[in-house]
């Protein structure tokens, strides 16, 4: 998410586990411990692109920017 610097990452699943989620990576987007905190707290949804970057939105509609995908080298 644009303007985070932490290094210590948790999973977060797309899909919730609790409502038949996945545990395999397709399912999974890393998050900081506080945007992973927040996105359960005020309930942000998470959709993938195609091109694999994530789209967040707040309950209240707002879409929360996230960087692209970095390429190697």
């Amino acid at each position: 998410i644009d303007g985070c610097r932490s290094s210590t990452l948790d999973m977060h699943h797309l899909q919730h586990y609790e409502q038949g989620g996945t545990t395999d990576l397709a399912n999974l987007a890393p998050l900081c411990k506080s945007d992973h905190t927040r996105s359960h707290a005020e309930r942000w949804t998470y959709s993938q692109c195609p091109d694999g970057n994530l789209t967040i939105t707040t309950a209240h509609g707002q879409v929360i920017p996230t960087r692209p995908r970095r390429t190697p080298g």
